[in-house]
């Protein structure tokens, strides 16, 4: 790759970068209190007590954070994921839990985290299965300025990019002979 053609790549991935970052501060979808909900109980009770315990099934113990009352309805890793990042917004306030803009950007960060992995991985199984850096760059892009990756993550705030990397690192894994991976 040429020196300009190298620059040209970086300023559009700074392109893709800077639009989720503005995203970042946008409000999100109505989803996102519940997720609020589970991050402050997932940090503070622990994973293992937010879907409760004992009661006729299908009991799911309620939860509460911000005035909004929620019930768990997702797998575990998902939970993890969230205590993982209230505890470190927990520990960016001195160990204060505020509702507010930030807890919503520190929601949606991991999705933009999955996006950068996900660039990544694409341009990586593409240059690995084509020998060809100029297909890998273009797919890269392809992913990383689609519309649909920006949207579902870092406007709107759902989780999916946090198990879709993971299955797509999985499915190249497989694909390149590496199952074990």
């Amino acid at each position: 790759m040429t020196p300009a053609g190298r620059s040209r790549f970086g300023l559009v991935i700074l392109a893709g970068a800077l639009l989720r970052v503005a995203a970042l501060m946008l409000p999100a979808t109505s989803d996102v209190p519940l997720f609020k909900v589970w991050t402050y109980n997932a940090t503070t009770l622990g994973v293992t007590e937010v879907y409760g315990v004992g009661g006729a099934f299908p009991y799911r113990r309620p939860l509460e954070f911000g005035g909004v009352e929620a019930k768990v309805d997702y797998p575990p890793l998902a939970l993890y994921e969230l205590a993982a990042v209230g505890a470190l917004y927990s520990w960016a306030n001195g160990g204060r839990f505020p509702d507010s803009q930030a807890l919503t950007i520190a929601i949606k960060m991991p999705a933009v985290v999955c996006d950068i992995g996900m660039l990544w991985l694409i341009f990586a199984a593409v240059r690995h299965f084509t020998r060809d850096e100029a297909a890998a760059r273009t797919w890269a892009l392809a992913v990383w300025l689609n519309p649909a990756s920006i949207l579902i993550g870092s406007v709107l705030g759902y989780l999916d990019p946090l198990f879709v990397l993971p299955v797509t690192g999985a499915l190249v894994a497989v694909a390149a002979g590496r199952p074990g991976v």
